[in-house]
């Protein structure tokens, strides 16, 4: 059952976010979801995703994805996972610009009950890099 109104959940479905992007997390029945939409990083780390859970610990898989177009070939590109302020994941390769299709694997996580969870792009050098993220996953009570 889905957390309607409740504490730290995040938006359900048809409430102020009917798209569905944003930082939030967003709940239907059971399953969980969070779409950043595009976010522009150049030369610095800016958040993608920034929700708190409830009561339930989710198992949710990140999916990160850019575009390199910009990119030039020193450029390191990539993203931060933190849980309550400690970093627990970083991946940030070392791109190069014909890698303009280039796949990061996705990253399964299990977030544990009533934690905070950022997520924040980062690029080391370089022009506008157009980057966002998906998490999609199960909540259990």
């Amino acid at each position: 059952m889905a957390l309607v109104g409740g504490g730290s959940a995040g938006n359900v479905a048809g409430g102020t976010n009917p798209a569905g992007t944003g930082s939030n997390l967003n709940y239907i029945g059971d399953r969980v979801y969070a779409i950043s939409g595009e976010i522009t990083v150049n030369s610095n780390t800016v958040t993608q995703l920034d929700f708190t859970t409830g009561p339930e610990y989710i198992m949710a898989t990140y999916q990160f994805g850019f575009d390199s177009t910009n990119m030039s070939g020193s450029d390191r590109l990539g993203y931060i996972v933190q849980f309550n302020g400690t970093k627990i994941y970083e991946m940030i390769p070392l791109l190069k610009p014909d890698y303009a299709i280039m796949s990061i694997d996705p990253l399964n996580l299990v977030i544990p009950p009533f934690t905070r969870v950022t997520i924040e792009s980062i690029t080391t050098e370089g022009a506008d890099v157009g980057t966002w993220g998906v998490i999609a996953g199960r909540y259990y009570l």
